[in-house]
C-alpha cells in the first residue's frame, strides 16, 4: 500500500491520465452526516477485472461513524484509495432496479390473497390459531 499523503482538489485532465476529482483521505474519512472523522474498521485491496475501471493496486478501507449523536452512528461507508494514494470523490447515484415483467402480476396475487386471508379471519366463527401457542 502506497504511503497516502494529503492531496488537494484538482479537476481531472484526460490528456494528463489524470483521474476524476480527487479529495484528501482526511476529508474522506468524515462521516457524511456529521463530517466527525470515522474509525477505519477494515483496509482491503480491490480486485479488478478485465473490464474494470479501478486500477490495480486501489485499496478500499471501510470507516464507521462512532459519534453517538449522530443519525449515521454505527454506519459505515467505503473509502477509495487509488495506488497513487489519490482519494477519488465518491460519484452518488440513485439505485435503480428493473421492474420485472411479473411486477404487477405478483402485486395483485399479494392483494388479492391479503383479502382472501382478511376476509376468512374476521367472517362470523373464524378461529386464528397462532402456532405454537394454545389456549
Amino acid at each position: 500500500m502506497p504511503k497516502i499523503e494529503r492531496t488537494e482538489y484538482r479537476q481531472s485532465d484526460p490528456a494528463a491520465g489524470q483521474p476524476g476529482s480527487v479529495t484528501t483521505l482526511e476529508l474522506a474519512k468524515a462521516c457524511p452526516k456529521c463530517k466527525t472523522p470515522g474509525m477505519q474498521m477494515s483496509q482491503t485491496p480491490v480486485s479488478t477485472g478485465p473490464n474494470s475501471d479501478i486500477r490495480p493496486g486501489t485499496t478500499a478501507i471501510i470507516f464507521k461513524c462512532m459519534n453517538g449523536t449522530c443519525t449515521w452512528y454505527e454506519t459505515t461507508w467505503v473509502v477509495q484509495v487509488n495506488p497513487d494514494g489519490t482519494v477519488p470523490i465518491p460519484h452518488r447515484k440513485d439505485k435503480q432496479f428493473p421492474i420485472s415483467e411479473t411486477f404487477f402480476e405478483r402485486g395483485k396475487a399479494l392483494v388479492e390473497a391479503t383479502e382472501r386471508q382478511v376476509a376468512a379471519e374476521t367472517s362470523e366463527g373464524a378461529e386464528v390459531r397462532i402456532r405454537g401457542h394454545f389456549a
